[in-house]
């Protein structure tokens, strides 16, 4: 509802003017349920043009209760000492009802040492799946039982709160660069998928350890 004395609705990301059915200010990206149109130049629906409307305006059918989101299901190995890096994959969806499976591959600099396995999720404020591949950046302090972090766009244009649980031996602190790529869940057997993540993810991190031992 309303604050008290202000005739505007907070939203998560605008405030919205009832008497006017806008908000005061635009999305910062149009909403697209349909990649394939999208990605043609054009949107799935004449509203997503309007930034200023609230669900396209069509609040009977539509909400958006928590503006921009993805949310991912993961699963990580991590390891390293001073230069540390980690593998993580699984699935994550958006507030535009996208699914992919996807891969994360870090590295970077460490504060402590630790070698683990874990699975959690995470949350991100970015608006879409796509939003959140290639270069960005995450801080997360790792221990024996549990695992934070907070992931950031490489263009700071969004930011996330994961949580994993697993065994691991030691502890760290981290600040990572990352690197994201997705594919549609739909055009892939998950369980090869997840397989071949895994391979390319171990490459990825050996040769990345290799490369920084040699410096």
């Amino acid at each position: 509802g309303s604050m008290d004395g202000v005739a505007l609705s907070p939203l998560t990301v605008a405030f919205h003017d009832p008497a006017f059915n806008a908000a005061l200010g635009p999305e910062l990206r149009a909403s697209d349920t349909d990649r394939d149109t999208l990605h043609g130049g054009g949107p799935y629906n004449p509203q997503d043009l309007n930034r200023y409307s609230y669900a396209r305006n069509n609040p009977v059918r539509y909400t958006d209760p928590t503006g921009h989101w993805t949310f991912s299901i993961d699963v990580s190995i991590s390891g390293g000492a001073y230069l540390g890096g980690s593998i993580s994959g699984g699935l994550v969806i958006d507030g535009h009802g996208n699914v992919d499976v996807y891969q994360t591959t870090q590295w970077g600099g460490t504060i402590g040492a630790s070698v683990g396995l874990s699975g959690g999720a995470t949350i991100t404020g970015a608006d879409t799946i796509d939003q959140t591949t290639g270069p960005g950046f995450e801080i997360g302090i790792n221990t024996p039982i549990v695992s934070a972090n907070v992931p950031i766009g490489g263009n700071k244009d969004y930011a996330g709160f994961g949580l994993a649980f697993g065994p691991a031996a030691g502890g760290d602190i981290h600040i990572n660069k990352t690197n994201t790529v997705t594919k549609p869940a739909s055009s892939l057997n998950p369980i090869t998928k997840m397989k071949e993540i895994y391979r390319e993810g171990e490459r990825a991190l050996r040769d990345t350890i290799v490369s920084a031992k040699y410096r």
